[in-house]
């Protein structure tokens, strides 16, 4: 996999950062929609009556959606407390930079 930061070298920390940040709920929000859509299209396109049925059998998205918020929580913890991550600085000066990217 190629890092998102290599694609686009312009892209300062912060921007990273809220981008990183932000990514779990843009997931979150279109399965939301792709969800919603889904049973509109079955409840009023396909004219089925039995909406609950439909309901119950949504049981496999909601824990892959769980699943998800899960495995990005993982993420963003990792993000938000690797700034505390002290590194060498590019070349060796002798100081320790905090976070990657970041300025010394």
């Amino acid at each position: 996999m190629i890092a998102p930061e290599c694609l686009i070298p312009d892209v300062g920390y912060i921007q990273r950062f809220f981008a990183i940040l932000s990514l779990p709920f843009a997931v979150f929000i279109v399965f939301i929609v792709v969800n919603i859509g889904r049973f509109l299209f079955f409840r009023y396109v396909l004219r089925q009556k039995d909406w609950k049925t439909y309901i119950r059998s949504m049981a496999g998205s909601i824990s892959i959606a769980l699943m998800l918020i899960s495995l990005f929580y993982l993420q963003d913890c990792k993000m938000l407390l690797g700034i505390f991550e002290c590194l060498p600085a590019e070349p060796d000066d002798g100081k320790k930079c905090v976070a990657r990217g970041a300025p010394c």
